[in-house]
């Protein structure tokens, strides 16, 4: 192994997953000096598993609620699945989590699965900007965002915009010169914001109750409309 090409190396790991990719330094001290080479090790998780050591949508805990549960599926990192642990019972408990930060020269897209919302919970759907509070309901200065009961939150001002959403549902979020446009199953359903913050902008979900999950789509195709905003 030690002497193969690199490139052959990437391909026998394209046949692996990544607990198996772990393990392989117990088999060999050659094997072991593979394991260690931290290079080798990000190439072959930026072809497989982007989202772990990319820069685009690399999940920081200081950019999580502890009350959000993160982690990927086991056989795609290009979905990120998110999850409420909150275990009060009483109340809406906002949590939010971020992505990484929005390219503000360039249109950006990206789609939000609604897996499940609990009883009496809201989800919500947008963007933050540098500075949100981690419990906060995203409609603040620091946010805009589309809420699972049909309203829209930005600059403290809350409406009843569009249709409500619920567990199915695909939410799209295109963000371009500042401006916010939702679409709901891939057809457009208004741009509620024209004004978002002259700050970094990222991707975010808000979760308020123990049982709503969602999961992020960061790479999903833009629909046509998109393309014509």
């Amino acid at each position: 192994m030690e002497g193969l090409p690199e490139e052959v190396v990437l391909h026998i790991f394209d046949f692996l997953d990544i607990v198996t990719l772990s393990s392989l330094r117990l088999i060999s001290t050659k094997w072991r000096s593979l394991a260690d080479d931290a290079s080798l090790w990000q190439k072959v998780l930026m072809k497989s598993f982007p989202l772990q050591v990319g820069q685009r949508w690399m999940w920081k805990i200081q950019k999580t609620s502890p009350d959000l549960e993160v982690f990927d599926y086991g056989y795609s990192a290009r979905h990120v699945k998110i999850s409420s642990r909150q275990e009060k019972a009483d109340g809406l408990h906002p949590a939010i989590c971020v992505g990484g930060e929005l390219d503000n020269d360039s249109s950006e897209y990206w789609e939000v699965i609604i897996n499940d919302i609990a009883r009496r919970s809201i989800v919500g759907v947008g963007v933050a900007a540098m500075g949100v509070r981690m419990n906060d309901l995203l409609w603040d200065e620091f946010g805009g965002a589309y809420y699972s009961d049909g309203c829209t939150g930005h600059s403290g001002v809350l409406a009843m915009s569009y249709e409500p959403y619920q567990k199915g549902d695909v939410i799209g979020v295109l963000v371009s010169d500042r401006c916010i446009t939702f679409f709901k199953n891939r057809v457009m359903i208004g741009r509620p914001y024209s004004n978002l913050p002259l700050k970094p902008l990222f991707p975010a979900v808000v979760l308020c109750r123990r049982g709503d999950s969602v999961t992020f789509c960061p790479h999903a195709p833009a629909p046509q409309e998109a393309s014509e905003i």
